[in-house]
């Protein structure tokens, strides 16, 4: 008994060592687990980064794409606003020559018919004056 009792403090520390030793791997387990985790989170973490990374250069572009067709749109339409302008002006222009020849058409063809009109009476008094002479 006596045997016994000197080897139960030695049972006891083999016992204690195997307890701590089990606790040991047992934290290491959970270690190596947590690390696990916390890289499985990273790359989460890493590709929602990349997604938002995406998806802001995508907006960005797709706004700088935006403004430049609309600045492009507003020069052409400034263009188009500037060529018809001038074709309103030409045409106004050709409108007021138009006039211009058809009045002084119309004043040519009254004047013609004025001269005419006072030639047939010059004539005609001519005429006369002619008549009048050879009666005498």
């Amino acid at each position: 008994m006596d045997e016994l009792a000197n080897k139960v403090p030695t049972l006891k520390n083999e016992a204690y060592k195997s307890y701590q030793q089990q606790q040991e791997d047992t934290l290491n387990r959970i270690g190596v687990l947590q690390n696990l985790d916390n890289t499985q989170y990273q790359r989460y973490r890493d590709s929602v980064t990349d997604d938002y990374d995406f998806m802001t250069y995508y907006e960005n572009k797709y706004g700088t794409s935006k403004g430049l067709d609309m600045s492009n749109f507003q020069n052409e339409l400034a263009h188009w606003q500037t060529q018809m302008s001038a074709a309103q002006s030409n045409l106004s222009d050709i409108r007021s020559l138009a006039e211009a020849q058809y009045e002084h058409n119309t004043l040519s063809a009254d004047t013609r018919s004025s001269i005419d009109s006072q030639r047939r009476q010059s004539d005609a008094y001519y005429n006369y004056l002619n008549s009048q002479v050879k009666i005498k």
